[in-house]
């Protein structure tokens, strides 16, 4: 067998492709499924880490709320704590509301200033909003006077709800209502209240 010129570069070229497929092959065999369970991993890790500040952001979304709502309470029970009218308050709504059938959507101070600490019967201004048929609604404002909780409405916007049916023979309507709660501070600084007869 003869050798002609260059032949030994061609079987030097033959060797390093088949060492560069039998290596590939290697690598796929070995190494791949460690690969593919890596990426998996951090496949999973990313998701889990979105997930992650997703969590966090609503519960700074969350405490936000919660800031919110115990400024918002200090500011209609002119206390830091929950007072026995504001209880009172709140109790009556939901139950009222549970009565004629209507849901009570938010309960917040109004822009009105609170009277003066030193008045014997300070006034909060109230935002009320409410949701159900047009009926309801009227019947739960005119059931607001009726309590031993003393409110006054000072007026009420309506529109039509944001989940209501436009095919509906009596569409439920939204319902925000300007009021105002009245609390007797008896001499000594005592707070009169007791709990609504319903």
């Amino acid at each position: 067998m003869r050798f002609r010129a260059g032949d030994d570069v061609r079987v030097i070229w033959l060797l390093a492709l088949c060492v560069l497929i039998g290596g590939s092959l290697y690598v796929q065999t070995q190494y791949q499924p460690a690969i593919a369970l890596s990426r998996e991993r951090t496949e999973t890790l990313y998701r889990e880490t979105v997930a992650n500040m997703r969590v966090v952001r609503q519960a700074a979304g969350l405490h936000a709320l919660q800031l919110r709502a115990q400024a918002d309470l200090a500011r209609v029970s002119h206390d830091s704590s929950l007072s026995g009218a504001t209880a009172s308050l709140l109790f009556m709504l939901h139950g009222s509301a549970a009565t004629f059938d209507t849901h009570i959507l938010e309960v917040r101070p109004g822009d009105a200033q609170p009277s003066a600490s030193g008045e014997s019967l300070p006034a909060t201004a109230l935002t009320i909003r409410v949701r159900g048929k047009f009926g309801d609604i009227l019947a739960f404002i005119e059931d607001l006077s009726h309590h031993a909780t003393l409110i006054s409405v000072s007026d009420t916007e309506m529109a039509p709800a944001a989940d209501s049916e436009k095919s509906a023979m009596e569409p439920r309507l939204d319902a925000t209502i300007h009021a105002t709660m009245y609390r007797l501070i008896l001499p000594g600084g005592k707070e009169l209240h007791r709990a609504s007869a319903g």
